[in-house]
């Protein structure tokens, strides 16, 4: 009897990222304009349940300093292209979506591969479909071979 052939889990079909920096600067951004959105969150409150000037002051300043933090992650986004589709996983169009493109409720397709992103280093290319590991190496083919040979795994 012949088995059918297992498909390889998520870990082990997800490709490796060629331009890791652009992926690694979205991140950060995306990190500190969140860290900033709740710091505008509890000022905000702060403010109405107070209704103190200085909360005032906090809450306009922390907004004009999360402005220019959303364009340069938003221009890092812009860079951070797929290498097979060339498209912007870290950002939304109105492009078609791939079958296995995944999103979140709230969130749309770009935003939920961000926060994956950031949770697990692990996006899947809503326009093209494909898995990438951001912890995966940059070996081509042949050289994961010679270094499976001389007994390095990586």
């Amino acid at each position: 009897m012949s088995e059918t052939p297992r498909k390889l889990p998520y870990e082990q079909r997800a490709r490796s990222l060629p331009h890791k920096l652009h992926y690694h600067a979205s991140l950060c951004w995306a990190v500190l304009f969140y860290m900033l959105l709740s710091f505008i969150a509890a000022a905000g409150v702060g403010f109405a349940l107070d209704g103190n000037e200085k909360n005032a002051y906090l809450l306009i300043a922390l907004t004009f300093l999360a402005i220019p933090v959303w364009l340069l992650g938003y221009l890092s986004r812009r860079k951070a292209t797929c290498p097979l589709c060339k498209g912007t996983p870290l950002l939304d169009s109105q492009a078609s979506k791939h079958v296995k493109a995944f999103r979140l409720f709230p969130l749309n397709y770009g935003n939920t591969n961000l926060v994956r992103a950031i949770t697990t280093r692990r996006i899947r290319c809503h326009f093209c479909g494909t898995p990438f590991d951001m912890l995966k190496n940059n070996l081509q083919p042949n050289q994961e071979e010679q270094g499976s040979r001389n007994g390095h795994h990586s």
